[in-house]
C-alpha cells in the first residue's frame, strides 16, 4: 500500500473552512488503515502524524507559501529517496507551494501526484481588476496554473464549472469532488426540529450591502425571527442581529442545526458552490439565496434545483421579503445523501486504490 502525503497550508485546529475538506480526506483515510501523513503551516495539531512545517515570515512576495512549499519538498525528496512509492496530494489555496514540489516529479518516478483545487486559481473573478498590474497578475497566474496542472498526474475540484476554469491541457484526468457536509458531526436524523426561528449565516460576507439588505427584509417579519451571523466579518450585535464570530465547525453546526432557514451571499459566479448549501442540506434547512446576480444561474442553481425548500432572492429589500415569506412554509422531505462528504470520499479512494 502506498503512503499518502497530504500537503495542506491550512489544517485542523485552524478555524476556516478550507481545513474541513483535507482534515475529512485524512480522518478517513487513517480510519480505513492508510499510512498517511500531513504536512501543513498550521501549528497546534498534536498528531504525530500532522507534521508541522513553519512558514517562513520573511520574503519578498506577500504570499509565503512558495517558500513554505520548498521546505515541503525537502521533506518529501527525503522519503522519496527510499525508494518506496508515494502519493502527493497538494490542496490549495494558497498555490505557490505546489510548483517546488511538483519539480520532484522530474527527479523521482515513484510518486503519484494530485493537485486539489479548493477554488478556483487564475478563474476566480474575485481576483478581478481592469488595473495594469491586476491584467499582468492574472497573466502570470494562468500560465503557473497550466505549468503546474500539466504536470501533475491527476487534478481535483469541487464542480464542473471550476473544471472549466482550468487552465488544463488533457480535462480528461480532473475528477470532481464536491465539498460536501459533514456526515460525521451533522445530526441529520433530527426530522429538522429547530427550537428558534433563527436564520443563519455562516462564512464571509462576499457580496457589496448583501448583510444590510437582508436585516432590512428581516424587519417585517415577526419579532420572534433573528438573524444569527458566524464568521470573521465585523457584525455588529443588536435586537435582531447575534454576531458570534469564528466557530469550530461542530459548534457552527449546532447552531444551524437550530435554526429555520439557512441564508447563501453570492455574487453570481457561476463557479461558486459554497459549503453551507451542502450543510443546510444535511441539517434539513430552509434555504434562502441572495445574488448579485442573476437567480437560477451557475452552479448553486445546479444542485438545489431539486431542492423544494430553497428560494433565490436578488439583493434588494423587496425581493428579500417576498422569498422570506414564501419560505415560511413548511420543510418537505428530500434525499440530499448524496452530498455526503464521505460519498466524495470515496471517489478519490477508488482513484488510490486502481494505481
Amino acid at each position: 500500500m502506498r503512503t499518502i502525503i497530504l500537503v495542506a497550508y491550512y489544517f485542523k485546529p485552524h478555524k476556516g473552512v478550507g481545513v474541513l475538506r483535507p482534515s475529512y480526506w485524512y480522518d478517513q483515510f487513517k480510519k480505513d488503515g492508510y499510512n498517511i501523513k500531513v504536512l501543513t503551516a498550521t501549528p497546534g495539531n498534536n498528531d504525530k502524524n500532522v507534521i508541522f512545517i513553519n512558514p517562513s515570515k520573511k520574503n519578498l512576495i506577500k504570499d509565503n507559501s512558495f517558500f513554505w512549499g520548498r521546505k515541503c519538498a525537502h521533506y518529501i525528496e527525503h522519503n522519496l529517496k527510499s525508494g518506496k512509492k508515494y502519493i502527493i496530494i497538494i490542496t490549495g489555496g494558497p498555490f505557490l507551494q505546489i510548483l517546488p514540489i511538483l519539480r520532484l516529479k522530474n527527479k523521482y518516478t515513484n510518486a503519484y501526484w494530485i493537485i486539489d483545487y479548493r477554488d478556483p486559481l487564475s478563474g476566480n473573478s474575485r481576483n478581478n481588476s481592469d488595473s495594469y498590474m491586476a491584467i499582468i497578475k492574472q497573466y502570470i497566474k494562468q500560465k503557473y496554473e497550466y505549468i503546474i496542472n500539466n504536470m501533475a498526474d491527476k487534478i481535483i475540484t469541487v464542480n464542473k464549472i471550476c473544471k472549466e476554469l482550468l487552465q488544463c491541457k488533457d480535462y480528461s484526468k480532473v475528477l470532481i469532488i464536491d465539498n460536501g457536509y459533514d456526515e460525521r458531526v451533522i445530526n441529520n436524523n433530527s426530522n429538522n426540529i429547530y427550537n428558534t426561528k433563527n436564520i443563519v449565516y455562516a462564512g464571509k460576507l462576499y457580496i457589496n450591502n448583501g448583510f444590510n439588505q437582508l436585516i432590512k427584509a428581516l424587519s417585517t417579519l415577526p419579532d420572534d425571527y433573528k438573524f444569527i451571523y458566524i464568521g470573521p466579518s465585523d457584525i455588529p450585535n443588536s435586537s435582531r442581529v447575534k454576531s458570534l464570530g469564528y466557530l469550530e465547525y461542530s459548534d457552527t453546526i449546532k447552531h444551524i442545526e437550530t435554526s429555520e432557514i439557512g441564508v447563501i451571499l453570492t455574487t453570481g459566479d457561476p463557479f461558486e458552490s459554497t459549503t453551507k448549501v451542502f450543510d443546510y442540506f444535511g441539517t434539513k434547512k430552509k434555504i434562502l439565496i441572495i445574488t448579485q446576480g442573476i437567480k437560477f444561474t451557475g452552479f448553486l442553481n445546479e444542485i438545489t434545483k431539486d431542492n423544494p425548500n430553497v428560494e433565490w432572492a436578488n439583493n434588494n429589500i423587496e425581493n428579500i421579503q417576498e422569498a422570506l415569506v414564501r419560505l415560511q412554509r413548511p420543510y418537505v422531505e428530500w434525499n440530499y445523501s448524496k452530498f455526503s462528504r464521505y460519498n466524495g470520499y470515496l471517489n478519490l479512494k477508488q482513484i488510490i486504490e486502481n494505481l
